[in-house]
């Protein structure tokens, strides 16, 4: 007879499901096609993935930025460029293709396949902190600081255009 406690068999069931929800987990970005905002990437860090011995590819996984319908922020996105995953409690493929609302086209939940990137997730140290007295946008080396004292400082080269 094996000799397994109750409690260890109910633990080991919810362990095993808990291994196939994924919620959100560091990545890096493989490749990026801003004409339809999808990029591949490559998982970061993860505890363990079902079935799957190395951390893997997706595919056409669409990059957020903050927009809303009328107004918007998109900057450059790199090879390299850490994000965030987050996984939807659906299956997303419809919506992403036709932003059609109804109910998901398959019964998946928190899968690889459903997932956002979210730029700008850097781990510590790589992100350029300022003083705490400013706001700032960078492009390379173009920086704006937008100060507390309401002044804007602009270094790099100004370009005006009519």
């Amino acid at each position: 007879m094996i000799d397994i406690a109750l409690a260890d068999l109910f633990e080991s069931v919810i362990k095993n499901k808990f291994d196939r929800i994924h919620i959100s987990v560091p990545a890096k970005v493989v490749s990026y096609n801003e004409l339809d905002n999808m990029a591949t990437v490559k998982i970061a860090s993860a505890t363990s993935i079902e079935g799957i011995s190395s951390l893997p590819e997706i595919q056409n996984v669409p990059v957020m930025f903050p927009m809303s319908k009328s107004s918007g922020f998109v900057f450059a996105v790199e090879k390299d460029d850490p994000v965030l995953l987050v996984f939807s409690d659906v299956d997303i493929s419809h919506w992403i293709h036709s932003s059609a609302e109804g109910f998901a086209r398959s019964q998946r939940r928190f899968n690889l396949n459903d997932c956002y990137a979210i730029v700008g997730a850097l781990p510590k140290g790589k992100l350029p902190l300022g003083d705490g007295n400013s706001a700032k946008l960078f492009s390379g080396s173009s920086v704006v600081e937008f100060k507390k004292t309401g002044s804007v400082v602009i270094n790099g080269n100004l370009e005006v255009l009519q």
